[in-house]
């Protein structure tokens, strides 16, 4: 009869868990670029002497939910939304390389990109704005600057958003909340 109350309490745990995750979920249903967890659970043999008759809830690899959310327009030019599927690389800071589609861009006091306090990566590197430019990204990424005296002549293309296309069973949550492949 005590072997069974492990069985049972297993099962408790892991009904907490996704109780855990659906909360966190709801909490962050109205943050932009969120991606909802999902929580999966496996069963596993009990081993021991006899028969192998008893069974514990474990918990499985957890997965990411892909699907979008409806973009809003905005009226900040370094404001992005992806169409289709995709992600805005950004280097975290830990240096390490984390994808969002979280596209609310803003710009610090050294003229670097960034999404979250993370830096937002270009073809070349974290993007830097040169000062005193008004920047705009095309459709394809590619971020613009013209001179904030309003001459278009002089505008030019100094990098292209860094995006990449790695299919959602390769992607797992970081502590922070970010995109990471998974492996690693």
């Amino acid at each position: 009869m005590d072997r069974l109350i492990y069985t049972a309490l297993s099962g408790a745990s892991q009904t907490l868990y996704e109780q855990q995750i659906s909360a966190n979920n709801l909490a962050n249903v109205n943050t932009n670029g969120f991606r909802a967890d999902m929580a999966m659970a496996t069963n596993d043999k009990v081993k021991g002497g006899g028969f192998d008759t008893r069974y514990m809830a474990q918990e499985g690899a957890s997965g990411v939910n892909d699907s979008t959310g409806v973009a809003e327009k905005t009226e900040r030019p370094l404001d992005v939304a992806i169409q289709g599927s995709g992600y805005i690389a950004v280097q975290d800071k830990n240096g390490n390389e984390v994808y969002t589609r979280n596209g609310n861009i803003q710009q610090d006091d050294q003229g670097q990109l960034t999404i979250d306090g993370n830096l937002v990566l270009g073809d070349n590197g974290p993007i830097i704005l040169p000062p005193n430019a008004i920047a705009s990204f095309g459709s394809d990424g590619t971020l613009s600057v013209t001179p904030d005296d309003g001459d278009v002549t002089a505008t030019m293309d100094i990098d292209r958003l860094k995006l990449v296309d790695i299919p959602v069973a390769n992607l797992a949550k970081n502590p922070e909340g970010m995109l990471v492949t998974a492996d690693g």
